[in-house]
């Protein structure tokens, strides 16, 4: 419903003029204003009317997210997003990518801050004394700073062309100060405390009271111009645009009042508004129950529409035509301005509590302090040819992949710089696998050819896993198909992959093997459990299938039990030592066999080390008389086995030492070493040797004396042949 009323003007309109061109106008540039893009104070600029000149998002993308210090509100300009926090400190952020460009203190701000030119200008509170700081926005460093006689409480904050005003909530004076030189320039008391924060339009500043009433003073005076009782409080702050002030009242009104105090219409809401936004020749305010309405300059209703829950936030409106809330489930609407026809919406985890849109984005802080850059994506077409029909292939673009069966893969995406690569298909080869993206308003096309090439090679064949001492042995051979394009020369096989686990359902990744070997040991093992292992081919095209799955166990490695059965054969200057094998080897081949020789069994070094197939050794370097002791260790690739028996013996000088020599060189070159000779050549040596006296005792015990033995001795056994002969002969005649 649309009335129409008119205010009291007490100021002639040259003063107004006047008042408007001396002190507006010089400040245009320094603080934004509609038209300009920026958004430097509480619902865009001094205006309040939430309309921007950048378009808005219409595909929307979130480009990114940061965590801020709280929820109070969003403001922007000199190329930084700044957040006012609940939390005690205000930051600002880098519009493109979110990083953290600066942080501004500690101190409990009490309102929305305002950007001029370079200045960040916040309301604070710090020791209970209200404060108003000047910052460089860029650097963090304070200015100046304004310090108010008013107590601490929530302000009401507004920054015309040319000074700042501060009220209280609750409190009937108004300070304004200059903002150049941080200094009070005036005070004003009102009739009533103030509502809400003021606003600025047309040289005038109005100011809503608790008792009903909007009062408007001229921009740097202390007396009013008018008053209009609307009877109910602001339940927001005002705006202007189009030539009027619009006024939300706590009794669900809205009201269209001219800038000299006069009631152009109010259209009765449903429930209390929040702040009008006026742009595009409409005006659209947002209710506490989730009603959005859009009304012509003249009042009248443009169109209707509902949220799902509470609105929480002004509207913001964009040059093209969109017109944004947030609400208290969390959920952006963007509707179409014309029409009210819903373009998007999108689901946030938290209450929205601000929202604002500054060169093309639009940002929205949520109650959990989490701050959300939401941009238009365009439409990025990846197009294949070559693969044949029904071919699945894949793209992905900043960790996000899409895959396909036909010839185009889409995707989404925001201005900005993206990295994509083209997944490798079996059997083909792609003229691009990676490359660089970048958005910048259009939708793009990338086109991708593939031609027949590398597939990936089959399976290792024969694969096996055995146990050693303290490893595992993992063995296979090349693949059947190596997965090479025709007339390909070399090896293709870049590596082979193994794949280890304590049972066939584990298996990961574990060693890369080069391509021209075909098995690795295993060392990093323990012993008693099973391992399992497969093997996979690597070539240009990726990585095959895995083998069968073998397992093996690693072998326990000990040093051997001792030698066994050591025994001694004495002569009159010689030892003669056998023994067996041990029982055990410890897992690990005999290595070597250590003699230990001394004069008592409690002091024995060592005598000789023997290679492992000897199981024998004859010690000439003995004196007749003397009595020796001996011990036999083996040694394997951990180490030395416990000693053997021991065992003793003294040299006797029974036979002339010659003869000695003979006897045992005849037996050893007969018989295999270490083995006992049988009794018919024992009695045939006994009897041969009383015939053959011959005494070399002269001679030492070196070569030319063995040798000398073994000519003797095969003259003993010519002449023992002999002697075998004519026995026989004679037994044969008697």
């Amino acid at each position: 419903m649309k009335y129409s009323t008119r205010g009291i003007i007490t100021i002639p309109i040259i003063t107004l003029l006047i008042l408007t061109f001396v002190l507006v106008l010089p400040y245009h540039n320094t603080l934004g204003y509609s038209g300009t893009g920026s958004w430097d104070q509480y619902q865009g600029d001094f205006y309040h009317d939430g309309f921007s000149s950048y378009p808005g998002p219409v595909t929307p993308g979130i480009l990114w997210n940061a965590t801020a210090p709280g929820d109070l509100g969003v403001v922007a300009g000199d190329g930084l997003i700044v957040i006012a926090g609940t939390t005690g400190q205000g930051e600002a952020f880098n519009p493109n990518n979110g990083t953290l460009v600066q942080q501004y203190g500690y101190d409990y701000w009490t309102n929305f801050p305002a950007i001029i030119g370079t200045t960040l200008v916040k309301p604070y509170d710090q020791w209970s004394v209200f404060r108003i700081g000047f910052l460089d926005i860029i650097h963090g460093d304070q200015i100046a700073c304004y310090r108010s006689s008013l107590p601490q409480v929530e302000t009401c904050f507004l920054a015309t062309p040319n000074l700042l005003y501060i009220s209280q909530e609750n409190n009937n004076v108004i300070i304004y100060i200059n903002p150049d030189s941080a200094s009070l320039v005036g005070r004003i008391i009102t009739e009533s405390p103030v509502a809400t924060n003021p606003v600025y339009g047309d040289g005038f500043v109005l100011v809503p009271l608790e008792n009903g009433s909007v009062v408007a003073f001229n921009n740097g005076f202390n007396t009013s111009v008018w008053e209009l009782n609307l009877m109910s409080p602001a339940s927001s702050s005002p705006s202007y645009g189009d030539g009027s002030f619009y006024v939300a009242t706590s009794n669900n009104l809205l009201y269209s009042i001219s800038p000299r105090g006069s009631v152009n219409w109010f259209y009765t809401l449903r429930s209390q508004g929040l702040t009008p936004a006026v742009g595009l020749g409409k005006v659209f305010v947002g209710t506490i129950v989730g009603e959005l309405y859009a009304l012509t300059i003249q009042g009248n209703l443009a169109w209707e529409t509902n949220t799902s829950s509470p609105i929480t936030t002004p509207p913001v409106i964009a040059s093209n035509g969109v017109v944004y809330v947030g609400t208290s489930d969390g959920e952006i609407y963007a509707f179409n301005t014309t029409n009210g026809r819903e373009i998007w919406n999108w689901t946030l985890p938290n209450q929205v509590s601000s929202l604002a849109l500054y060169d093309g984005n639009l940002y929205a802080i949520t109650s959990a302090g989490q701050l959300y850059a939401f941009t238009n994506e365009q439409r990025v077409t990846f197009i294949e040819t070559g693969l044949p029909s029904e071919t699945l292939w894949s793209v992905t673009v900043n960790n996000k992949t899409k895959s396909s069966t036909n010839s185009t893969i889409v995707f989404d995406l925001p201005n900005g710089i993206f990295n994509y690569t083209v997944h490798k298909v079996n059997g083909y080869s792609s003229n691009v696998s990676f490359g660089i993206l970048e958005v910048k308003g259009q939708n793009l096309r990338v086109e991708i050819g593939f031609s027949p090439g590398w597939s990936v090679p089959s399976p290792p064949l024969d694969v096996r896993a055995a146990g050693q001492a303290n490893s595992i042995l993992i063995s296979w051979s090349p693949p059947q198909y190596d997965g090479a394009p025709a007339g390909f020369i070399g090896n293709a096989i870049s590596y082979y992959y193994v794949y280890r686990g304590t049972s066939p359902d584990n298996l990961t990744f574990y060693a890369r093997v080069p391509g021209n070997m075909t098995s690795m040991a295993d060392y990093a093992v323990n012993d008693g459990i099973v391992y399992y292992y497969a093997v996979a081919a690597v070539n240009e095209a990726g990585v095959g299938s895995l083998s069968q799955i073998v397992s093996a166990t690693p072998l326990l490695v000990s040093v051997p039990s001792p030698p066994q059965n050591l025994s001694i054969d004495v002569g009159s200057n010689f030892i003669k030592l056998t023994w067996k094998p041990p029982a055990s080897t410890g897992g690990s081949p005999i290595t070597n066999y250590v003699i230990y020789e001394g004069s008592s069994p409690h002091d024995m070094k060592m005598l000789v080390a023997l290679s492992p197939n000897q199981t024998y050794y004859v010690d000439y370097q003995v004196i007749e008389g003397s009595t020796y002791y001996f011990e036999v260790v083996a040694v394997n690739s951990e180490g030395y086995s416990s000693p053997s028996n021991v065992v003793s013996g003294t040299p006797n000088g029974g036979l002339p030492t010659i003869m000695s020599e003979f006897y045992y060189e005849f037996l050893i070159w007969i018989t295999d070493p270490g083995a006992n000779p049988n009794s018919l050549v024992n009695f045939i040596g006994l009897i041969s040797l009383p015939l053959f006296y011959i005494d070399i005792k002269s001679l030492k015990n070196d070569k030319i004396s063995k040798t000398l033995g073994k000519a003797i001795a095969i003259i003993l056994i010519f002449f023992i042949i002999l002697l075998i002969i004519s026995l026989i002969t004679l037994a044969l005649h008697i």
